[in-house]
This record gives structure tokens, sequence and C-alpha cells, in this order.
């Protein structure tokens, strides 16, 4: 069952990236974007601590066994969109991805091995690192072949940037993990994650960019209401992701999460969702996504 959550919190995620484009183009701004994102994010998860009973006021909670670092969640967060933002304009849409998953699965294979970040020591043997390695191939052929135009420009800084963003994901979910297990609840640790991000994306906005007032244009939009509702995607997977982590492990939460990515993200292009120029699947995708099958047969593999 948490494997099949992590496929469609990994699934819905590519629509809210998607959404966020089309905000994107309303405020002028990516980091706006973001700030509107975590806002509707950050609003749900309110809506949903009042519906299980608890306050929202986050200061009376208790925070007596809680680590410095168990709040740093929200800053990771606000790094990998800020990275992500830079990478996207220097390395196009592609190549940033496939970073990211390598940067991703291989920090949450040692995160599990070595049990970092307090998680609980978690086992591989030769099939599941098989397996590890047939993920990051078939996900590299499918967002590769996605343009056949697609070429490879190496720049040493931005490609450790971009793998050092997949890494900040896994950590993040490891930090939001140990800091529901210390308020003893997972929704409340999605609300502080997320309340961090929402103020340090105002701060840069406001004092910083200065472009807050661009939010205004949101009033004179003609664009859909739903648009704006990406944040809600971001807010239920940052809460299911810190449920499902230390029951499955970190590694096979991310790359259950990024097979889901993947899968939806091509229906995305196969539809033409969002403004997407249609795309259909071509034999190479088709390829990745067998070796990407086969990969994740094998994490589960266990002698």
């Amino acid at each position: 069952m948490f494997y099949a959550l992590s496929f469609v919190i990994g699934f819905l995620l590519p629509f809210q990236t998607g959404l966020n484009s089309r905000v994107k183009n309303v405020v002028a701004s990516a980091f706006l974007a973001s700030l509107v994102s975590f806002f509707i994010g950050l609003s749900l998860l309110c809506v949903l601590l009042l519906l299980n009973g608890y306050s929202i006021n986050f200061m009376a909670w208790n925070y007596e066994n809680a680590r410095f670092w168990h709040f740093f969640g929200g800053f990771l967060g606000v790094f990998g969109i800020s990275a992500a933002i830079l990478l996207f304009a220097k390395l196009g849409a592609i190549l940033p991805i496939v970073l990211l998953v390598l940067g991703q699965i291989v920090s949450s294979v040692i995160i599990d091995i070595y049990g970092l970040l307090d998680m609980q020591i978690k086992n591989y043997n030769a099939f599941n690192f098989l397996g590890f390695f047939l993920v990051f191939i078939g996900c590299s052929v499918v967002i590769c072949f996605k343009d056949k135009n697609f070429k490879l420009s190496f720049n040493p800084a931005l490609w450790l940037l971009g793998i050092l963003v997949g890494v900040a994901f896994s950590v993040q979910a490891c930090i939001n993990t140990n800091l529901s297990n210390h308020l003893f609840s997972s929704l409340k640790a999605a609300f502080i994650s997320f309340g961090i991000a929402f103020s340090v994306l105002c701060f840069i906005a406001i004092f910083v960019l200065r472009n807050f007032k661009n939010l205004l244009k949101i009033t004179l939009s003609k664009e859909p209401f739903y648009i704006y509702f990406g944040g809600i995607f971001g807010a239920l997977y940052v809460y299911a992701i810190t449920i499902i982590t230390p029951i499955i492990g970190v590694a096979n939460a991310s790359v259950w999460s990024l097979f889901g990515m993947i899968v939806g993200g091509i229906i995305i292009d196969m539809v033409g969702l969002f403004g997407v120029l249609q795309k259909s699947i071509n034999k190479e995708q088709i390829l990745g996504f067998i070796l990407l099958f086969i990969g994740v047969w094998m994490l589960k593999i266990t002698f």
C-alpha cells in the first residue's frame, strides 16, 4: 500500500509543476508562483489540522525533544525551488531532472544503509543495487528522449548543483520525518516545513526581488481559478512522504515517487495538458519504461 501511495504522490507532482507554470505566466515570476503554491498548500494543511482536532497555534506545540536541524526542511524546499529555477534557465528542462534523480537515488541509498539523520538502517542486496541502477538508467532514457534535439552540456558547477537538489529532497524527507516523530504528527511536521518555506519566500519577494506587487495581477487575470491549486499537490506530497519514509525507507520512497513523477510527466506530454506541446511516446521511452519497471521490481527482492 505504501509503495502505491509513493507512486501516487509522485504522479501528482508534474501536475503541480504544470499548474505553477500557468501561475508564473500570470505573476511574471517563478518565485512568486512558488509563493502562491506554498500559500495554498499551507492553507490546506491548516484545514487538515483543524479537521483532525489540532490547534493551529504552532507556538503552543511541544518542541521539547526536537533538535534545531529538525526545522531545516522548509529551507531545503526553498533551496530546491531556487536552484531548479537557475538550472532550468541554464541547462534546459531535461538535464536538471536527470541530475535530480541521480542525487536523490544515491543520497537516499546512503541514508538508508548507514542510518543517517536518525533514520532506521535498511539492508540492500546485490539485486536491489542493480535495481537502483536500472531505475536511474530508465528514468534518464525516458527523460532525455522526450526531446530528440536534446544536447548534453557539461558544466561541473551546475551539474553538482543539480545533484545537490536531489540530495536536498532526500534529506528534507528525513528531517520532516524526525520532526513528525517528535511532534507525534505528520500533519504538524508538514505544516512547519511549509510555513518556514513560505516565510522565506515572502522575505525574498519583499526584500530581495521586491516584486511582491506582481501578485495583484492575479485579480486581473482571466485564467481559471484552479491553476492556483498546485500547492495542494505539494502539501499532500510533503505530508504523505513524511508518513511513508520511515516505513519503506528513504530510497524506496524516493524511487517509487520518482517512478510516479515520470509516468505523470509522460501523460501530461501525451495529452498536451497545461499548454504543453502534445508529444507521443517513442520507442526509446518505451525501452526506458521497461528498464524502470524491472528496476522497481528488483528493489523488492529480498533474501
